[in-house]
């Protein structure tokens, strides 16, 4: 994927254009457009998506989110205040999921950025599915390994609780 920065009616935006995963551009879009109906703190405010005329990319694009990763913070290190803030945000976050029926699938540190309002957004909504109405984008259905999730990875491929328990440790 490739991201450029600008402005979408006057609004800094983030364009992130996609050649591998085009088709699943369009549920990035819908899925976060779901979570920023349910609660627009948690998420970037979604403004369009389309593809590219020759059928080969497609764009999302969102409002701006100006600050570092949860990464990032985490390795300058925290404050007890921000920790507490942030654990706050993350379970508003799992909240909103759960009520909106929607499984991220791509769930971590790197996608949590700090917004300029001192909270953070969850990001990169590809992989996102509507639990209530499930339904495999055509694109996650030809690339099999990308059908599995950070939290709850599939016991098949060898990875148990230890795997779940790095992945939770490393958001919190």
């Amino acid at each position: 994927d490739r991201f450029l920065e600008g402005t979408w009616k006057g609004m800094p935006c983030v364009v992130k254009e996609s050649t591998k995963a085009v088709w699943s551009i369009g549920n990035e879009y819908r899925m976060s457009a779901a979570i920023y109906a349910e609660t627009p703190a948690v998420v970037p405010m979604p403004l369009a998506w389309r593809f590219a005329a020759d059928g080969k990319s497609a764009f999302v694009v969102t409002a701006k989110v100006s600050g570092p990763s949860l990464t990032e913070l985490l390795e300058r290190g925290l404050t007890d205040a921000q920790a507490d803030g942030f654990a706050a945000d993350i379970l508003t976050l799992a909240r909103t999921l759960k009520k909106a029926g929607v499984l991220h699938r791509d769930l971590f540190s790197d996608n949590l950025l700090l917004d300029s309002d001192g909270h953070l957004k969850a990001i990169d909504w590809q992989l996102a599915i509507d639990r209530r109405h499930p339904r495999e984008d055509p694109w996650v259905v030809r690339h099999w390994k990308f059908r599995y999730v950070v939290f709850g990875v599939n016991r098949d491929l060898g990875l148990g609780r230890w795997n779940d328990y790095a992945a939770l440790r490393s958001v919190l």
